[in-house]
């Protein structure tokens, strides 16, 4: 999926462009006017609902389409009442279900665009004229360049580069088009009756599945921090120096602690089946007992995979906080959290790989998403709302149902030792956020806000494990059916029991953890009921992951 965002001045040619190009290409035209007009006609340009709401309807769209693959051109005019990231939060929404953003800014000389202004086609969108001249305009030059408000987006999101267009001069826009992969620019009408995947004809706007990943079981991730070399060694917050304690207390042995001679039944199940998407449906029930058992190993493993990816990310984020959180109280902690997440990377690791033949999947987009942005963060408390307030939740819940519910008694017994260790974690952020948070400036609480519905979208959301339904030879066919079966419980909450409770205790935990330190903000609220929360009420969701991917 690709998202071509065109912005500039008014006048420059925005939604010309965007006509001209969607002629050419097939793409849909998503013009910011439609949503300005249309909150505008309730609310006042300007007013705190009117910029909420703008947002939300972008974003919205741009998650949507990523979703289900749906190339788009946008239209946008960067003003004061904008915020100066959205162009990033834009880039982080796309990026989240593997699409790419192309951005394009369009120039012009100041009496260029003072003859264009008056215009009539303007009218159009409620444009208003800034002179009365409605002169023929000369051919306009482009530009494909950053500016203040792209400022944080790095290079490979810009297309550089000088273009010229006239009004009846197409030709002028293909090095645009030579940006956007064939494939994916392919137009509606030579895709009729084309499934997806089929070789040898176009797909489409069909997405790509995942990220390109060169290496599958490495990349680097590009990090800036500042490290503290703190000399203050006096107790300043007795309450983590317990906590420290606590986890030299309660260190375990992956090696030693853990009797790694119980056998493991494959044949009977590692997770138990109620955890897997379409249990309990008419799709399940036709299953025969062989490949329910392998669809229980595959499934079982792709999860622990993602499990294990996890903590091998919480290790090296956990290692940037030691140098980065300001007191040694945190440090203390810190450095114990380090050899926990690397204990839990030993024990799910020799898990796969000697009791389960070595099953270790990819990590999943989702979760490669999160921990990039968590290690390439360069402030303590946004990764640590990330990792500890937000991740450690999902996992604490996660393995404490595992703990409970699986059908092998060795994975039970690891899971019960890894939730005490989680459980830790998770107070480190209710201990050591609420000061920060209450001191945080305007710019800087907003910053924090977008982070953490970000890394809840991320997380609550869920991932699809297409890999283990490949994996144990169900069928392109199959596989929409058991997605359209998980997204039909997402939207009835439709689950077995156990699935149940996990979710009403984990949303409750995780509103709760955000209350607590204090950033169940007005904004926070608002967002996470877009995805399905109430937070006034306990976390419960309604229709979480209705259409996750």
């Amino acid at each position: 999926m690709k998202l071509v965002f065109i912005y500039g001045a008014a006048a420059s040619g925005k939604l010309t462009v965007a006509r001209e190009l969607a002629a050419l290409t097939g793409l849909a035209v998503f013009h910011n006017h439609l949503i300005v007009d249309a909150v505008g006609s309730v609310f006042p340009f300007g007013s705190d609902r009117f910029i909420r709401l703008r947002e939300v309807f972008w974003l919205a769209m741009f998650r949507e389409a990523a979703e289900a693959g749906q190339s788009i051109i946008f239209t946008f005019a960067p003003e004061a009442t904008v915020a100066p990231d959205f162009p990033h939060r834009a880039r982080k929404t796309i990026e989240a279900f593997g699409g790419e953003l192309i951005i394009v800014r369009l120039t012009l000389p100041v009496d260029e665009q003072e003859r264009r202004i008056g215009n009539a086609g303007r009218s159009e969108f409620g444009k208003a004229p800034l002179s009365g001249t409605t002169a023929p305009a000369s051919r306009p030059v482009y530009r494909m360049r950053d500016s203040d408000a792209f400022s944080r987006l790095d290079d490979r999101h810009i297309a550089r580069g000088t273009y010229h267009r006239g009004s009846h001069d197409r030709q002028h826009l293909r090095p645009l088009i030579r940006m956007v992969p064939v494939a994916t620019l392919t137009p509606r009408s030579s895709c009729s009756g084309v499934k997806e995947g089929e070789p040898g004809k176009p797909r489409g706007f069909i997405r790509t599945k995942g990220m390109e990943h060169p290496n599958p079981t490495q990349h680097q991730v590009e990090s800036r921090f500042n490290t503290l070399f703190q000399r203050d060694y006096a107790v300043h917050a007795a309450d983590m120096r317990r906590l420290y304690e606590n986890a030299k207390r309660d260190q375990w042995n992956a090696a030693s602690d853990i009797d790694w001679t119980a056998p493991v039944d494959l044949e009977a199940g590692i997770f138990a089946d109620g955890l897997i998407d379409g249990y309990g449906s008419e799709f399940w029930d036709k299953l025969d007992g062989s490949t329910r058992r392998r669809l229980n190993l595959e499934f079982s493993c792709w999860r622990l995979s993602q499990f294990l990816h996890g903590e091998e990310g919480a290790m090296l984020a956990c290692s940037q906080l030691v140098d980065m959180v300001p007191t040694n109280d945190a440090k203390f902690f810190q450095s114990t959290q380090v050899v926990d997440e690397a204990r839990h990377t030993e024990v799910l690791s020799r898990y796969l790989t000697e009791k389960c033949g070595g099953r270790i999947y990819p990590i999943a987009d989702n979760l490669r998403l999160l921990f990039d942005q968590l290690l390439g963060e360069g402030k303590w408390f946004i990764k640590t709302v990330g990792l500890q307030l937000i991740a450690e939740t999902f996992a604490v819940g996660m393995f404490r149902m595992l703990a409970e519910t699986a059908q092998d008694p060795l994975l039970r017994s690891i899971c019960q030792r890894i939730v005490a260790d989680e459980s830790r974690h998770m107070g480190f952020s209710v201990l050591g956020l609420p000061d920060v948070i209450r001191g945080l400036d305007g710019a800087e609480l907003r910053e924090l806000e977008d982070f953490t519905v970000e890394a809840c979208r991320l997380v609550m959301r869920g991932m699809f494990p297409r890999a283990a339904f490949e994996a144990a030879g169900f069928s392109e066919q199959r596989i929409a059916e058991v997605k359209r079966i998980r997204a039909e419980a997402a939207r009835t909450n439709d689950y077995v029991y156990f699935r149940t409770v996990f979710k009403r205790e984990m949303y409750t935990q995780v509103t709760g953890n955000l209350k607590k330190v204090g950033l169940m903000t007005p904004r926070i609220a608002d967002q996470l009921r877009t995805l399905g929360f109430d937070p006034e009420v306990d976390g419960r969701s309604r229709n979480l992951a209705a259409n996750s991917p």
